[in-house]
This record gives structure tokens, C-alpha cells and sequence, in this order.
């Protein structure tokens, strides 16, 4: 759990980087919280960070129970072949955003498109990139630290 939070935490300023760079106009807090507050609000934010960590760590927790399940290794490299598989429902999710996100029903956020793509041409890869170094910071810490 801690080590999915941190590895969270780093994807999210991954994220966040790609966005002030101008390569996404993804704001994930904002995307995950307008679904439960006002769209570009620190509440917005806040509630969709939360989620966000919450997520990590319930995905921590799935790619620990899968390594023991198949007696697979708890190192960066199964921890990133799990990330690359949850990059894809990523990009699922939010291909499917204007089917259950209320705020993007009602037109109040931008709308997200397949892969994202309407929220830059470098969206779906930084999805996926920022998605492989959850994976690898998850399985690097596990693997030096592992906290069970």
C-alpha cells in the first residue's frame, strides 16, 4: 500500500509535468474529482488526488496478490508488464469518461475522446508512460524495501 501510494505520487507529477509542458491538457485530480465537486476547484482537486492514491494502492495491492498467485517475482520488471496492463484499461476508462462522468455528460469539463486524444496528441503516451513508471517505482521500492 505505501509503496503504491508513493508510486502515485511520482506518476502524478509525471502527469502533471507533461501537462505544464503543454504535451496534455489532462488535469487527472480534476478529471477524477468533477465527478463528485465542481470542475477546477481545490475541492475538485483534492477529492480527485485522493482518488487517485486510493486507486494506486488497491492496484498495489492487485499486483501483489497476482505475483503470489502465479509465483511470479515482486521485482520492477513484473511490476511494469502490470502497469502496461492497467495503462490499457486506462485508456479504456477514459475512452468510456462520457458514459458515467456526470460533469462530461452536462458539457462542464472537456471531453476526453477516445484514448484522450482530445486532450492532446501525446495524451495516450503519457498515459502509458506515466503508467510504466508507476510500475517501475512500485516494484523498485517493493523490491528494496519490502515493508511485509
Amino acid at each position: 500500500i505505501v509503496w503504491g501510494v508513493v508510486a502515485a505520487l511520482v506518476m502524478w507529477g509525471f502527469m502533471t509535468m507533461g501537462q505544464r509542458m503543454g504535451m496534455t491538457h489532462m488535469d487527472l485530480p480534476n478529471l477524477l474529482g468533477s465527478m463528485f465537486a465542481e470542475p477546477r476547484t481545490s475541492t475538485s482537486q483534492g477529492i480527485g488526488l485522493g482518488i487517485h492514491l486510493t486507486i494506486g494502492a488497491l492496484l498495489a495491492i492487485s499486483w501483489a496478490y497476482t505475483t503470489a498467485l502465479f509465483a511470479w517475482p515482486a521485482t520492477w520488471l513484473s511490476a511494469m508488464v502490470w502497469a502496461m496492463f492497467v495503462s490499457l484499461l486506462a485508456i479504456l476508462l477514459i475512452s468510456s469518461m462520457m458514459i458515467f462522468h456526470p460533469k462530461i455528460r452536462a458539457g462542464v469539463p472537456e471531453v476526453s475522446g477516445p484514448a484522450g486524444a482530445d486532450l492532446g496528441a501525446t495524451t495516450t503516451a503519457i498515459i502509458v508512460v506515466a503508467h510504466l513508471l508507476y510500475g517501475f517505482v512500485l516494484g523498485l521500492m517493493y523490491q528494496i524495501v519490502p515493508l511485509a
